[in-house]
């Protein structure tokens, strides 16, 4: 999960950076300089969670648990994401593509919100299905960042 969002972000940031893109066409340039402030924050959402999963691996527990930091640091910064990813203006070439980004960042957010609420309410059954449905967005945001990858090339 962590890994892949890194690895997403890693990638459209070393594609925003290429000189190579394809001159045909400024809306590829245009979509990726409008999306590149949203994949800073998408990793800051990625470093935020690696910083959450080592704490969790070292055992490093402080004493109201981890609910407080996933509910008031990660599911905002999610919700963030994918409320501000609604407002890019996307050339109609990207429309459809950044369509389903923001789908798979507002499915991302609830997987998220749900996640924090069952972790409060100890609920098991709403866990694993936020886990199922993050797991899903997981595999979406990949699929979508190698579209991307594909069309810039």
């Amino acid at each position: 999960m962590i890994r892949d969002d890194m690895i997403s972000t890693l990638l459209l940031g070393s594609l925003m950076g290429c000189a190579t893109l394809d001159p045909k066409t400024s809306a590829a340039t245009q979509y990726v300089n409008d999306v590149q402030p949203l994949m800073l924050e998408n990793g800051l959402l990625a470093d935020r969670l690696l910083t959450l999963a080592s704490r969790i691996y070292n055992s490093d527990v402080p004493e109201e648990g981890f609910a407080p930091t996933w509910n008031d640091e990660i599911v905002p910064l999610a919700e963030h994401i994918h409320i501000q990813s609604d407002t890019v203006d996307v050339p109609d070439e990207w429309q459809d593509l950044h369509d389903n980004l923001v789908v798979i960042w507002s499915d991302r957010a609830n997987a998220y919100r749900s996640m924090g609420e069952a972790i409060v309410l100890a609920d098991r059954k709403r866990w694993k299905e936020a886990r199922e449905l993050e797991g899903q967005v997981v595999k979406r945001e990949e699929t979508w960042f190698q579209t991307v990858s594909t069309q810039l090339n």
